[in-house]
């Protein structure tokens, strides 16, 4: 049975109040952009160290298929700063922003790395919210730490030069590889009056990374509805390990794999990875 407007609403409601009595945090109001279309939506979420800005390609390409939302996480891109990152911080911001932008309709909800976990944790945490689920190269398991790099080249002052490019040589010293160096200064911007900073809460996540917060295996719980997997052959972060975890918690779950991609196969395989999100939206999620 559909729910209605005004039903959907109060669940959401109802959930916001409970996520912030059981944390003591109020959910923070997410920055999105509308990359526009029509349809179903189809909310994503990105990565550590990311933001909308990272899926604006993908979006736009998707127009033709639902309403496409790309939304920066607490920490990230123009969203608010908190104290704390945790699974509850990021399920209680996604359900507000749920509350506040989609009162009708069940979108499909996309989240790679980082995304992908809180996404995971959410459609088991509230299955009624959701008409299908993409999980992008990311399994419902703990991590060991292995960001140490990229903090390390993040905490480079960038108050101390006067150019991008001297920044770019200091975070060479942690980073070798140039395109994670410029995926991360994707969060470096202009200060007013000059300079550059770092839009990132850099304190906060360096935290929760310390707390073993930023990966936490999803809560218990199912999400009966479709659910896609994409996960790139040259990444270690989803093995055949990882798909009885995906089946207790995902029973209708799709697996997908797209030869030589590593962890970042949006941008390095964007056309295969495309066709995969295409071909399920239509074929499994009925959009």
């Amino acid at each position: 049975m559909k729910q209605s407007a005004s039903t959907k609403s109060t669940i959401l409601v109802a959930a916001q109040v409970y996520d912030q009595h059981c944390s003591g945090m109020a959910a923070l109001k997410l920055h999105h952009e509308d990359l526009g279309g029509s349809g179903v939506p189809l909310v994503i979420l990105h990565g550590l160290f990311g933001s909308s800005r990272n899926w604006f390609s993908v979006g736009r390409e998707l127009q033709k298929s639902a309403h496409v939302y790309a939304l920066d996480l607490r920490n990230h891109g123009e969203s608010p700063h908190g104290e704390t990152h945790t699974r509850e911080d990021l399920r209680g911001d996604l359900k507000l922003w749920f509350s506040d932008h989609l009162a009708e309709e069940k979108p499909v909800l996309l989240g790679h790395s980082m995304g992908g976990m809180a996404a995971m944790d959410f459609a088991v945490s509230y299955p009624d919210l959701l008409r299908a689920l993409i999980v992008v190269d990311i399994a419902p398991r703990r991590y060991p730490p292995q960001h140490d790099s990229e903090f390390a080249a993040l905490s480079v002052d960038p108050a101390g030069y006067s150019s991008r490019s001297e920044i770019d040589q200091a975070m060479a010293k942690h980073v070798a590889d140039r395109s994670v160096r410029q995926f991360l200064q994707t969060n470096l911007v202009h200060k007013e009056g000059g300079g550059y900073e770092w839009r990132i809460n850099l304190a906060a996540l360096k935290k929760a990374a310390g707390q073993g917060g930023l990966e936490e295996p999803t809560a218990h719980g199912h999400f009966s509805g479709p659910v896609l997997v994409i996960s790139g052959s040259e990444s270690d972060y989803v093995t055949a390990d990882d798909h009885a975890a995906f089946r207790n918690r995902f029973p209708a779950v799709e697996f997908r794999e797209i030869s030589g991609a590593g962890h970042w196969l949006h941008h390095t395989h964007q056309e295969q990875f495309l066709e995969h999100l295409r071909s399920f939206l239509k074929d499994s999620a009925g959009i």
